[in-house]
This record gives structure tokens, sequence and C-alpha cells, in this order.
């Protein structure tokens, strides 16, 4: 992302939705470790924010909503914010049901 005036907290966030809206997942920077590391971005400068997970949904449409914000004064103002923006499908061949893969295993006694 390019900034287009200084921030000096940015937030980095993701949430990742179903294709009917339902939210399964999301998080920011200011929630995570390096909230306490924000770094000052100023006019003209660039950011490349990598977000990490392991998808253990079921099969299925998913769409991906990321943005920046920021901390001020004791607020969180966003910035941009790209709704729905990134669409994935995923085929999990596994036999869960449902929205997530939590690789169910069972056993029983006789």
């Amino acid at each position: 992302m390019k900034f287009f005036k200084n921030v000096e907290c940015p937030i980095y966030g993701l949430f990742i939705k179903t294709a009917d809206g339902v939210t399964i997942s999301g998080n920011n920077s200011k929630d995570w470790d390096m909230a306490k590391k924000f770094i000052t971005r100023k006019t003209g400068d660039t950011t490349v924010v990598h977000f990490y997970f392991v998808p253990k949904l079921t099969s299925g449409e998913y769409l991906l909503s990321v943005g920046v914000a920021e901390e001020a004064e004791g607020e969180v103002i966003p910035l941009d914010r790209r709704y729905d923006s990134i669409h994935l499908a995923f085929v999990n061949q596994g036999l869960s049901s449902g929205l997530v893969d939590f690789e169910l295993k069972f056993d029983y006694v006789i």
C-alpha cells in the first residue's frame, strides 16, 4: 500500500467471510503482538503487509476483506477498506461438513 498522508500508528487488518457474508475469522495488527511495534509511515511511503494463516475451511467460496486504519487519540479511524475484494475457492478432500475442518478424528471402545 502507498500512504498519501502521514500515519503515526497504522493498523492493518484481514477478515475472512463466507460468500453469503458470515464472518469466519478476522484480526488486525493492533490486536497482535506487533501492536507495540507501530511504524510511522510518511506521505509517499509504501508498505507490504503479509498475512499468514492456515485455512482449515471446508470446500466452498470465501471472501477476504483487507484494510488499513490509524489509531489517533484513542480512536481507530479507517483509512482504506477493501471489503470482499479477494475471492478464494477452496476444495477440501476431508469429510467434514460446515465451515471449518477441525480434522476431527474419533475412536471408540467396544
